[in-house]
C-alpha cells in the first residue's frame, strides 16, 4: 500500500468532562453574531449536545505541561455555560505543540464549505412545516430576514409581494452575462467606462452601465428584504451566470 493510499490516523476520543476543566483560548479569530449564539443555545436545549459537536481540547504540550485550552468549540462552550450545561463531549490531544494547536484552530473553522444558495432554499422551505415558521430563524440560525427571503426563493413566491427572484431575473434581460462575468483585477479605465463591482461571490470589473443597473437592483432588495436582499442576488448571480 503506498503512502497516498494509508488510512488515516485517527487521534483523540470523546470524553464526558465538566467544562469548568477548560477555557477559551487566547488567539481564536472566530466571531460569532449574536443571533448565531442565540441559535447555539437553542440548540443544546431542543437538540441536546450531539457528540459529533464535541469540544476539541488542547490538553498537554510537547513538555507535558497542562493547557486545557479550547482549539475548535470555543461559542458552543460559552452556550452551554449560559443554558447551565456543567459537562459536556470533548476530544482532548496531547503533547500538542502551540503551533500546531493555533493552526488547527484555523483549519477547523475555515474548512466549513459554502452554501448553494438555490440548494439551501429549497431544503430550508421542505422543513419549513418541520420546524415551524415561528421557530424557523432562530432553530437554524439565521436573522428573520434571510429566513423570509431563502423562504419565498424555495417556494417560488415573492418577499412582501414586492421582490422575487424571477422579479430580478427578468430585471438583468439585454445584458450580457458574459461581459459582466469578465473578471479581472484591472483598475478602472481612466476614461471610467469601466469599474470594480463586487456583489455577494462576485467580484470584477463591469461597464459603468451594468454597475448602475445591478446597483440599483441591490438597492431596491435591501429595502424590501434587508440583509436577506443579498442571499437572492447570490442565487440570482449564479443562476444568470451559470455558476455551479
Amino acid at each position: 500500500m503506498s503512502e497516498t493510499n494509508q488510512p488515516a490516523k485517527l487521534r483523540g476520543k470523546v470524553e464526558i468532562l465538566p467544562l469548568a476543566l477548560v477555557k477559551p483560548n487566547p488567539w481564536n479569530p472566530n466571531r460569532v453574531p449574536d443571533h448565531i449564539m442565540e441559535s447555539i443555545r437553542h440548540g443544546f436545549r431542543t437538540d441536546g449536545w450531539l457528540l459529533s459537536q464535541a469540544l476539541l481540547v488542547w490538553a498537554t504540550d510537547e513538555l507535558a505541561e497542562e493547557r486545557n485550552l479550547i482549539i475548535d468549540g470555543e461559542h458552543r462552550w460559552i452556550a452551554a455555560n449560559d443554558v447551565g450545561i456543567v459537562e459536556g463531549p470533548m476530544v482532548r490531544l496531547y503533547n500538542l505543540p502551540e503551533a500546531e494547536a493555533k493552526a488547527l484552530t484555523v483549519k477547523l473553522n475555515q474548512k466549513r464549505g459554502e452554501w448553494d444558495p438555490e440548494s439551501l432554499a429549497a431544503l430550508v422551505a421542505e422543513l419549513e412545516p418541520y420546524i415551524g415558521a415561528d421557530n424557523l430563524a432562530v432553530d437554524f440560525g439565521f436573522t428573520d430576514e434571510e429566513s423570509a427571503t431563502l423562504i419565498a426563493l424555495g417556494t417560488g413566491t415573492s418577499i412582501s409581494g414586492v421582490v422575487s427572484a424571477d422579479d430580478v431575473l427578468d430585471s438583468v434581460d439585454g445584458i450580457d452575462p458574459e461581459e459582466f462575468a469578465q473578471f479581472s483585477d484591472t483598475p478602472a479605465g481612466e476614461d471610467r467606462q469601466t469599474v470594480p463591482f463586487r456583489l455577494g461571490h462576485f467580484a470584477g470589473i463591469v461597464s459603468v452601465d451594468i454597475y448602475k443597473h445591478f446597483s440599483e437592483i441591490h438597492k431596491k432588495t435591501r429595502e424590501e428584504v434587508g440583509d436577506g436582499g443579498g442571499v437572492m442576488l447570490d442565487l440570482v448571480l449564479r443562476r444568470w451566470l451559470r455558476v455551479e
